[in-house]
């Protein structure tokens, strides 16, 4: 599979030169590749330009391009259309899904992922907080209506990074956990254009203006995974108050990370492909369960 590019910085200009991907900054020549290797480009910041060829060329093989706020969050996606030959039929297999259809895949998604966040703290020792999130996992009904996602975040989030700790703030726990996180998003929003399916119709997430409601619902049973990078990556830059780009190269690790799909170990991105085609059978009624790649915690940097 592809690399992950990632553009931080002011004065890129990033264009075509003999075919390939290239970043130019004061006269130097800092990116050339072939845009066969590349699977996705990440951009930070607004201080970067692009030619219109750079832009169709990462249409033409489908690349998306994300564009990151300064908590690295994606706020806009460059995704190409019409790259697969059903890409009609899915949309519209999408648009005729039923609502307990999705309700039940929700549901499949939502235990996944309590059941890794479980397992997550268990690898820890965390025996108290493990059984209560199995727990909640066990009463996850079709759609989670009752909500055992967002009892389980606070027991988890606080048994893995400490009590003090709170999402969506501008400590380095959360900037790298938000771009590990959009690492992920980039890597499914390619597989799920190359599959032929709109990102904006979703299982779950509803935000009208989120172009990438399908991805935040398929990448749910994986964020523990991440978050497990967070923990490793900070052990190794112990210290440090901002995202380096060491960090940064630490982090994109994970789409190269062994899993297992349906009892076959594969790379990540690998997976995630295979991950997505059962979702459309799911859609299709080809299968009635959803098959998500799985993976164990014990493993370093």
């Amino acid at each position: 599979m592809g690399h992950i590019i990632d553009v931080d910085g002011v004065g890129f200009f990033l264009c075509i030169k003999n075919g390939c991907l290239t970043a130019i900054k004061e006269n130097r020549e800092l990116l050339y590749v072939h845009p066969s290797d590349v699977s996705s480009i990440i951009c930070h910041g607004t201080s970067q330009s692009f030619s219109s060829a750079f832009m169709v060329c990462c249409a033409e093989y489908n690349i998306p391009v994300i564009f990151c706020d300064k908590k690295h969050l994606p706020i806009s996606i460059s995704l190409p259309v019409n790259q697969h030959t059903k890409t009609f039929q899915r949309m519209m297999l999408q648009m005729e899904t039923s609502v307990p259809t999705k309700k039940q895949i929700w549901q499949m998604i939502i235990k996944e992922k309590l059941k890794n966040q479980s397992e997550h703290v268990g690898f820890y020792g965390n025996r108290k907080i493990q059984e209560k999130i199995m727990y909640w996992c066990n009463l996850v009904k079709s759609g989670d209506t009752t909500g055992c996602e967002a009892l389980c975040a606070r027991l988890y989030f606080s048994a893995i990074f400490g009590q003090s700790f709170k999402r969506h703030e501008d400590d380095v726990t959360n900037i790298l956990m938000n771009y590990i996180y959009t690492v992920l998003r980039s890597c499914i929003a390619r597989q799920v254009s190359a599959a032929g399916l709109n990102p904006f119709f979703s299982i779950f997430h509803s935000n009208k203006e989120n172009p990438m409601a399908l991805i935040d619902d398929l990448i749910e049973p994986f964020r523990p995974l991440a978050d497990r990078y967070v923990v490793l990556i900070k052990e190794l830059y112990k210290g440090e108050s901002c995202l380096t780009p060491d960090m940064k190269r630490q982090a994109i690790m994970i789409t190269k990370h062994d899993v297992y799909f349906e009892g076959v170990e594969q790379e990540l991105q690998v997976a995630l492909k295979n991950y997505i085609y059962s979702y459309i059978a799911v859609l299709g009624k080809e299968k009635k369960k959803l098959a998500i790649p799985e993976y164990s915690y014990d493993f370093t940097l």
